[in-house]
């Protein structure tokens, strides 16, 4: 018997293991977001804490066990249309999110930074963030565009703050937490460096290596930053410990209690995780941001000696999809963003900007999974991330100019 794909609209409690989801009746989700590397039932888990009760998958003859309607022809090619429209919606919704939300979340919370400073307890301010970015995260699950890559770095602290925020908002709704804990975590990754308020801003912000007294300074943030938020009142143990204990290390090596792994709140290790990566991966005053597959390199040669490996496997898989948007270089000379990523080990999709004369007008699309066919060896490939300080461009205008003349142009 021949093998034929078959496209359906089913109940989500109908779902099984191998099939490929198309869309789902909650139009601001992309199904395809949650598929790939997550089990099956953790799949369903996370579409029915959103609410979705039908979806469309796509499988062969042999697994058709259903007894509803197959999808008309021309229905089937629609479905398959919007699934390739996902990313441009996806880079619109982010860009409007970029430029009318972002920049007052970042606002707000130098806002209470600055008030934690005067030792003052801005909590309004620290809940309207929190909620912002659970919202925000729950209509658009990837943030397509990493605005903090772009930020200067004196307001490196805030934008770390709130980027944490929204990897740590992510990973609580993949590991199926309840909304109050999705929330309670979302707070804690925001608060994580409040402590370095604290600390001599000569030393936080210096350029080139720490020396051991000026390091002992920057050691005692997560000590202060608990103190203060226990002082002020109104905050979960849990927030409070993952505060005072993202630095900790599983083989006890970290600061300030020298804990060791069964004695870390889980918070804290996810806190940990997430803030060494965000830390690498972005310009500070110091150093050039890595690229990802080298921060990511970096991150496993501590697993299972600071890290937890198991854990760490899981934030790798979210944390590949929050570099849409990265600039990079190609080993052609050429410089583009990062405007699809897959859910396998393909490379992805970037759109090139610049030439080896530094001007392409317009910008193109090109797939690094095209290679040659009598080499087997792909055309480009990416070499490094491109930092802040060697780019004459705005990626969030460039992404946003070049999706709105696509959707022009196909409505034309």
């Amino acid at each position: 018997m021949g093998r034929s794909n078959i496209v359906k609209k089913i109940s989500v409690d109908k779902y099984e293991k191998g099939m490929k989801i198309i869309k789902c009746d909650k139009s601001w989700i992309d199904p395809k977001l949650y598929t790939t590397n997550i089990a099956a039932e953790e799949t369903i888990e996370i579409l029915k804490s959103y609410g979705v009760k039908e979806i469309v998958v796509e499988f062969t003859q042999e697994n058709d066990n259903f007894e509803e309607k197959n999808i008309e022809k021309d229905e089937e090619e629609k479905l398959r249309e919007e699934v390739e429209k996902s990313l441009t919606s996806l880079v619109l919704s982010d860009l409007s999110f970029v430029q009318n939300v972002y920049p007052n979340l970042v606002n707000n919370v130098k806002h209470f930074f600055d008030n934690a400073s005067k030792g003052q307890l801005d909590k309004e301010t620290v809940s309207e963030v929190t909620d912002t970015v659970c919202e925000s995260t729950l209509k658009n699950p990837i943030f397509v565009v990493n605005i903090s890559k772009y930020s200067d770095n004196y307001e490196y602290l805030y934008n770390h703050s709130l980027n944490l925020a929204f990897l740590a908002n992510t990973i609580g709704v993949k590991l199926g937490y309840t909304e109050d804990k999705i929330r309670e975590l979302t707070m804690a990754a925001l608060l994580h460096d409040v402590g370095k308020v604290f600390i001599d801003q000569n030393i936080l912000n210096k350029r080139g290596k720490l020396n051991d007294r000026e390091f002992a300074e920057i050691k005692k943030h997560p000590i202060l930053g608990y103190k203060y938020l226990l002082d002020s009142g109104g905050f979960t143990e849990n927030v409070l410990l993952a505060v005072l204990e993202h630095h900790e290390k599983g083989n006890g090596e970290g600061y300030p209690r020298g804990l060791k792994s069964a004695e870390i709140s889980y918070y804290a290790k996810i806190i940990g995780i997430i803030d060494s990566y965000d830390a690498i991966t972005n310009d500070t005053c110091y150093r050039s941001a890595y690229a990802q597959d080298r921060a990511i390199e970096l991150l496993y040669s501590f697993a299972d000696i600071h890290y937890s490996k198991r854990l760490l496997d899981f934030i790798v898989k979210i944390i590949r999809f929050h570099s849409l948007g990265t600039v990079v270089r190609l080993d052609s000379g050429e410089v583009g963003l990062i405007v699809k990523q897959f859910f396998d080990n393909r490379e992805p999709v970037v759109l090139i900007v610049r030439d080896v004369k530094k001007k392409v007008e317009p910008p193109v699309l090109f797939d690094l999974n095209s290679y040659d066919i009598k080499t087997g060896q792909p055309y480009k490939k990416i070499v490094e991330v491109v930092s802040k300080s060697e780019i004459d461009f705005n990626p969030a205008t460039i992404l946003y100019e070049y999706i709105k003349r696509s959707r022009d142009a196909k409505v034309k």
